[in-house]
């Protein structure tokens, strides 16, 4: 034989085309696949063993696919702060502006004149004798110089709330009350007077 490698190769084809007639030619249809009892089952178009691929636990699957916690509404940690309301003010009432009665000396201790300016009698000695009722122990009678109309007490310096006291005590207006220095004159006026009534017509 001329040719001894086209020989060769006649017995080289003849041999791949006997292989490929053993094994089968691939099949190029689309493999089947479907779900049995919760396992993916795919079938190839023509022969072979269905290959199943197992679906994932349903352990696996929480897992993976839980749905996210909810941490709730938020907790209070107490009741809120109670706020101290602010204070109410006070009202204070106002102070008296009255000043206190200043310390009199008692009446006994006043050294009193009872003087005559009526013009009448035993005028003296009827007022002396009513202050006396009242308190006054140590009363002096004396005469006027002037006749007056009205009743009138005047008082030595340091005297003058014993004054007004005394012509409460006689019923007599305060307006009454004056200063010694102004009285008509007394005859015999003791150095040491502090209080002296000029009784006048009203009162004899």
């Amino acid at each position: 034989m001329k040719h001894p490698w086209l020989a060769y190769l006649i017995v080289s084809l003849l041999a791949v085309g006997a292989g490929l007639a053993i094994a089968g030619l691939p099949n190029d249809e689309p493999a089947a696949t479907a779900i049995v009892g919760g396992t993916i089952v795919v079938t190839p178009g023509t022969e072979g063993s269905a290959t199943s691929v197992s679906e994932p636990s349903s352990t696996e699957m929480t897992s993976s696919s839980e749905a996210p916690t909810t941490t709730g509404a938020p907790t209070t940690t107490g009741a809120p702060a109670t706020t101290t309301p602010p204070p109410t003010p006070t009202t204070t009432a106002p102070t008296s502006t009255t000043e206190p009665e200043p310390s009199l000396p008692d009446r006994s201790e006043i050294v009193a004149i009872s003087a005559n300016g009526s013009g009448r009698s035993g005028v003296a000695a009827a007022n002396a004798a009513e202050l006396e009722a009242l308190g006054y122990t140590n009363v002096r009678t004396r005469n006027g110089t002037n006749v007056v109309e009205l009743t009138a007490i005047y008082y030595a310096e340091g005297f003058e709330e014993s004054a007004r006291r005394m012509a409460a005590d006689l019923g007599l207006f305060p307006e009454f009350v004056s200063p010694l220095v102004e009285s008509p004159q007394v005859q015999l006026l003791p150095a040491d007077a502090q209080l002296v009534v000029y009784i006048g017509i009203d009162r004899a």
